[in-house]
C-alpha cells in the first residue's frame, strides 16, 4: 500500500435514514459533503409515502449513530436533487437542521465501478432484521449488466453476488479495499 494513504472507516460517513414521524430504520445513507447525503430512492419514498420528486419540503430523518467519541445526533433532510427523466435508484438529500457531525477526513470519497468487475467489496448498512441495529456485508462485484427494456437509466446496473446484503441496507456504499 502506498505511504500515506488512509483506508475510509465505512462507520465514519453512514447514516441511518429514518421515518420522521417514528424514527424506524428504513435505509442507509452516506454523507459526501457537509450537508449532503446519498442514498436510493426507494428508501426515500418508504420514509415519506412519497416519490422524490414528488417530495417537495417532506422532511426525512437522518441519524447520525454514536461512534467512537462523537454523540448521536438526529437531524432533518429534505430532497434536494433526484432524476426525473431517468430511472436510476439515486437521490441526494440536504441537511436542513444542522450539518453533518464529522470532519472533512471522514465524508465519503466516491468513484467509480467500472473498473471493479472481479474486486471484493466491503459494505455497512442499517439491516433492521437481526439484534444489532447495524450489519456489515462482503462479496464480489460481478459486473455491469444490461437494464430491463423499457427502463431509462443513465448508468449501467452493477450485479454484486453476496450472501450477507440484508433488508435495510439500500443506500449503502460498496466500499473496494485496495
Amino acid at each position: 500500500m502506498p505511504e500515506n494513504v488512509r483506508l475510509q472507516n465505512l462507520r465514519d460517513f453512514t447514516v441511518q435514514i429514518r421515518d420522521p414521524e417514528n424514527k424506524e430504520i428504513i435505509g442507509t445513507g452516506i454523507v459526501i459533503s457537509p450537508d449532503c447525503i446519498i442514498t436510493c430512492a426507494h428508501v426515500v419514498e418508504a420514509a415519506i409515502g412519497k416519490s422524490p420528486p414528488e417530495a417537495s419540503d417532506s422532511k426525512i430523518g437522518v441519524y447520525f449513530p454514536r461512534f467512537e467519541s462523537r454523540e448521536p445526533q438526529s437531524l432533518h433532510a429534505v430532497v434536494d436533487c433526484c432524476l426525473l427523466e431517468h430511472e436510476d435508484d439515486i437521490v441526494s438529500l440536504k441537511l436542513i437542521d444542522g450539518r453533518a457531525p464529522l470532519g472533512p477526513e471522514q465524508l465519503a470519497l466516491l468513484g467509480s465501478a467500472e473498473q471493479s468487475e472481479g474486486h471484493i467489496f466491503r459494505s455497512y448498512g442499517y439491516s433492521p432484521t437481526g439484534e444489532y441495529p447495524a450489519t456489515r456485508a462482503e462479496g464480489s462485484i460481478r459486473g455491469s449488466v444490461e437494464w430491463p427494456e423499457g427502463k431509462k437509466l443513465l448508468v449501467d446496473p452493477i450485479q454484486l453476488s453476496s450472501q450477507e446484503i440484508d433488508h435495510g441496507m439500500s443506500g449503502s456504499v460498496c466500499w473496494i479495499p485496495n
